[in-house]
């Protein structure tokens, strides 16, 4: 339990969105798999790329955008990230719990070196 995030797509039934989603709020609170870890919504200070590879996970698709981000710099700096974000996520995410279309880098937060999600990932549905 709790060695997944769920990270849904447009399409993806209900009924099984819902499932995942109580299985993951289910580690959440158990505090079990990588959610012992896990920075994605308390935020992940992130002074060097070995933070998110190997000492704290946070949502991939978040790890992913950040790697590449931030590829190459030994000491990243992380002022323009959302800026660069918004330039690249142009698709939609929608906010399950308002069911209000926003854009990730709307959702994400960065604060000097630490970077967290606003929301939690199995709130959220990408269209792409």
């Amino acid at each position: 339990m709790g060695n997944a995030y769920p990270t849904y797509y447009k399409g993806i039934f209900s009924e099984l969105r819902k499932t995942l989603t109580e299985a993951a709020t289910k580690a959440r609170t158990k505090n079990v798999g990588l959610y012992k870890l896990d920075k994605t919504n308390s935020g992940v200070l992130l002074d060097k790329l070995a933070v998110i590879i190997n000492e704290q996970p946070i949502l991939p698709k978040l790890f992913r955008r950040l790697a590449e981000f931030i590829a190459g710099e030994d000491s990243p700096n992380l002022s323009g990230f959302l800026d660069w974000l918004a330039a690249r996520d142009t698709k939609p995410v929608m906010i399950v719990s308002t069911q209000n279309l926003t854009h990730l880098y709307h959702l994400i937060e960065v604060k000097g070196q630490t970077v967290r999600l606003l929301e939690l990932p199995e709130n959220l549905i990408f269209t792409h």
